[in-house]
């Protein structure tokens, strides 16, 4: 009976150290996830459409407070200057442009290019400045009067797309300036210094006192963003890109307005 006793306990001794030595090699393993994600460090350099300003800013701060190792510098801007400043050399790691002509124009430096989000342009006026505008007007009827309304340049995405609208919808008045941005027009619209201005539907979600008016052909008036990672990149970019493209990230885009590829 002895023998079998210390038989019975010797292997319940080897079950033991074998299951003890099984956790410690979890253990470590996930231990050197933890070292391989603080190993995330340096300056993450994003040039990034205006219209994304908000979003990215606030996705920005959220992966630095979880990386302490990482600083996210923003430049925001018309996609077209971006992308002409990535072709000159400027030192960027993620472009994020409002339209897939611009990732295109960015040229051989971008080595990763992937569909994002989208929006589209709408003719937007401050409510109390425009209180008399009956329900069922068309954005024809109020870029056709005598109306003073502005757009963003041919060349910026924002542009594009209102000139593709507008051409659609039949507006025959011109715009009394064109800017280098939305967020210039829509700078110029809060300050009431004109009365309509073709801007992202996003930009008026983001300001209560505006309101829009949709153009009939929405196809037109759509713009595609598309995002990537430029060449000699910090190592860090491509965890920075996929938290951009995590579900929270989404869910951030589409209260903001934007909408979602396959959504």
């Amino acid at each position: 009976m002895n023998k079998k006793i210390a038989a019975v306990v010797a292997l319940v001794l080897a079950i033991t150290v074998s299951w003890q030595l099984h956790q410690k090699q979890n253990r470590d393993a996930a231990n050197a996830g933890t070292k391989s994600d603080s190993a995330v460090t340096g300056d993450i350099n994003v040039f990034a459409a205006s219209s994304l300003t908000e979003t990215f800013t606030m996705l920005g701060k959220e992966y630095e407070a979880s990386h302490p190792g990482v600083k996210v510098n923003f430049t925001f801007g018309s996609s077209s200057t971006l992308a002409q400043q990535i072709v000159a050399g400027a030192p960027v790691d993620v472009f994020a442009s409002a339209s897939k002509k611009s990732m295109d124009s960015a040229g051989d430096r971008m080595i990763t290019k992937a569909d994002f989000v989208m929006n589209h342009v709408v003719v937007a006026y401050k409510a109390k400045d425009q209180s008399s505008i009956p329900a069922g007007t068309t954005a024809a009827q109020l870029l056709n009067g005598s109306s003073v309304w502005i757009q963003c340049a041919h060349e910026a995405p924002c542009g594009a797309a209102a000139d593709k609208a507008i051409t659609a919808e039949g507006v025959t008045t011109q715009p009394k300036s064109l800017e280098p941005d939305v967020k210039s027009v829509l700078a110029k619209l809060l300050a009431g210094e004109v009365d309509f201005a073709i801007v992202y539907h996003t930009d008026v979600v983001a300001h209560s006192e505006l309101s829009e008016v949709e153009f009939v052909d929405k196809t037109a008036a759509v713009t595609d963003y598309s995002i990537g990672q430029v060449q000699g990149s910090n190592p860090a970019t491509s965890d920075f890109l996929t938290y951009l493209k995590s579900p929270h990230a989404l869910e951030l885009y589409s209260k903001a307005g934007f909408g979602i590829p396959g959504q």
